[in-house]
């Protein structure tokens, strides 16, 4: 798919476009569904690594005042050094990789979804523009101009008078120069 040659309209070739322009919006409508529907996913990916995260950080944090003794502290320790303890893990470190990773993921894929909705708008306003170009087509917008022909005959009588002007004209200066 190329939106930005699919959107393009060319006044001379209305009726190849109205033939294209119902199935290139059904292409893109469905891509823009399908788009949704991975974003959507992509979401509850980021949402399930939060809640996974959340785990590992009560697990270490249970753990750590379970054993707190055997993990170099000298006293019990205080609400930030517990904090302080589960950030620097591995397994939280890789929980929070993975939490970014989805991030990601999800950024890229509603990035896409905006592009397909806009996609599908722009095909909306093609709509518009072809029909208000065949208007313009049937009406004879586009066509040569006419004239009513009182005003053509006026009009080509003066165009002769002005033509005989002008050649009188010429013709007077040849005989001043013989």
């Amino acid at each position: 798919m190329n939106y930005r040659e699919d959107i393009l309209v060319d006044r001379y070739n209305l009726d190849e476009l109205w033939e294209k322009q119902a199935s290139l919006y059904v292409r893109y409508a469905e891509a823009y569904a399908d788009a949704q529907a991975e974003t959507k996913r992509a979401d509850e990916r980021v949402s399930l690594f939060k809640d996974d995260l959340e785990m590992v950080k009560a697990k270490l944090d249970a753990e750590l005042r379970a054993t707190w003794q055997e993990k170099e502290f000298k006293s019990q320790p205080t609400e930030a050094a517990i904090s302080n303890w589960i950030i620097v893990q591995p397994l939280y470190r890789e929980g929070v990789k993975k939490l970014r990773a989805a991030r990601q993921d999800y950024i890229g894929r509603y990035r896409i979804e905006r592009r397909l909705k806009a996609a599908v708008q722009g095909f909306d306003h093609r709509r518009s523009a072809l029909e208000y170009l065949s208007r313009l087509m049937l009406g004879g917008y586009y066509a040569n101009p006419n004239m009513p022909r009182e005003f053509k005959d006026r009009a080509d009588a003066r165009f002769e008078l002005s033509q005989r002007e002008r050649i009188k004209q010429v013709m007077d200066e040849r005989r001043q120069k013989e």
